[in-house]
């Protein structure tokens, strides 16, 4: 696992607000929209990054420092050094939410436990809907698969639902249990998704039977090159990757890959 202060460089963008952990005072006033800030994690951006290679929506993430004053600016991380005992670095992703639609969790629903997949389906209002509902599903959980996604639960599922009530997958979020080390070497899918049972090889291979589509939607994370994907990911964030780090990368996209195979073969 990255640590931040190996990725930093002078140009590194930091979007510079106040520690929200603290009281509320008359001066601080609250991000429109909403600002959710987190610890670092390497997964969020690259799975940013996959999501726009994929064409499935996702939130925003970029590095924020918290410190004492809501300066609510960019700074580049070389103005900032000196004052780096001010703030605590951290990444952060603006609320996405339209305010014209609703949004519920899969946990709303309060789906028994199973297949949940198809009792979601099942609430689409015509079947146009629900072909679309079903391909951005498929695309989820073929991404999760890939990453070796651990944390996809009932409250990580957001739906978005328009004044017809047609539902959408809403953007994706919370990747930071995936990209794991312990993954490596295992040849098991390692997928955990409250939506269908990911780490069953026959469960998906019938699922597959089912919707032939899922086939080709694993099939094409065989061209992904994750490295690039990652120094992409990293560029764009003004970040670098420690080299000692890209043969893990190297490792894991292979495992990843061993793992599609087995599954489609």
């Amino acid at each position: 696992m990255m640590d931040l202060s190996e990725c930093l460089t002078n140009n590194t963008s930091i979007y510079l607000t106040r520690d929200r952990s603290m009281k509320k005072g008359l001066l601080y006033r609250d991000e429109t929209p909403e600002l959710f800030i987190k610890d670092f994690n390497h997964a969020e951006f690259i799975g940013e990054e996959l999501c726009t290679i994929k064409n499935l929506r996702c939130a925003h993430y970029f590095l924020v420092g918290i410190g004492m004053c809501n300066l609510k600016r960019s700074a580049k991380h070389g103005e900032i050094q000196r004052s780096r005992d001010h703030y605590k670095y951290k990444i952060a992703s603006y609320d996405f939410r339209d305010s014209t639609k609703k949004y519920k969790h899969l946990a709303d629903y309060k789906f028994p436990d199973g297949d949940r997949f198809h009792q979601l389906l099942d609430r689409t209002p015509n079947a146009e809907n629900r072909e679309e509902l079903c391909s951005d599903l498929l695309n989820m959980l073929a991404l999760d698969i890939y990453m070796g996604q651990d944390d996809r639960t009932v409250n990580n599922i957001l739906l978005e639902l328009d004044h017809e009530e047609n539902i959408r997958l809403a953007p994706l979020y919370d990747f930071e249990y995936s990209l794991k080390s312990n993954y490596v070497g295992k040849n098991t899918i390692h997928g955990c998704s409250d939506l269908i049972n990911l780490n069953d090889y026959e469960f998906i291979k019938e699922f597959m039977e089912e919707y032939p589509e899922f086939r080709d939607k694993l099939a094409s994370y065989l061209d992904i090159n994750l490295c690039k994907v990652i120094s992409n990911a990293y560029n764009k964030n003004g970040l670098v990757v420690p080299s000692d780090r890209w043969h893990f990368y190297q490792e894991f996209d292979e495992d990843r890959k061993e793992v599609i195979k087995k599954i489609i073969k």
